[in-house]
């Protein structure tokens, strides 16, 4: 299975509702993403699903990511808390349905936390990989604690760099 970590993009610092749930990308964060496109794009992208966290500013990140997927985004409400086993459980049904691709726009420091719990076995909540906002980590092998990889780790500019190249 191929895994795609995207963490959101730039997002307001606060809502007006106050809720961290709320904070809407910034026009910033939108432009960044749409200039990170074609670079997903290059390094072949193209999940046969996409899953957001619902929380607003994820929901938008998946929103602009949609031309590299057939299918609208799914909110998922794992997403928006640490890992769990539940999460597990959806990628492994995932990958017994498809076998394909799946990306999973999310949060940190969360995205981390489950990059490390798929690549290391270690599930400890004090340390994640840093996923920066727009960032990339690429994961492969079977969805299962210490059983991934990790096969592309990409910073928003350097997807842009190649966007543009």
């Amino acid at each position: 299975m191929q895994l795609l970590l995207l963490r959101h993009g730039l997002a307001e610092e606060v809502a007006a509702s106050g809720r961290d749930s709320d904070r809407a990308l910034t026009p910033e964060g939108r432009q960044r993403l749409s200039h990170s496109l074609p670079g997903l794009i290059r390094i072949g992208a193209r999940p046969d699903q996409l899953w957001s966290s619902p929380w607003r500013r994820a929901a938008e990140t998946a929103e602009l990511l949609r031309p590299l997927v057939r299918s609208a985004p799914a909110l998922f409400q794992p997403l928006a808390q640490a890992p769990d086993s539940e999460l597990i459980a959806a990628l492994n049904d995932f990958e017994r349905q498809s076998g394909g691709s799946l990306m999973l726009v999310g949060h940190q420091p969360w995205l981390g936390m489950l990059a490390r719990w798929l690549m290391t076995g270690e599930r400890e909540t004090t340390q994640e990989l840093p996923v920066p906002k727009g960032g990339l980590l690429w994961l492969s092998g079977e969805p299962d604690p210490g059983a991934m990889r990790l096969e592309l780790f990409a910073r928003p500019a350097r997807l842009i760099a190649l966007g543009a190249g």
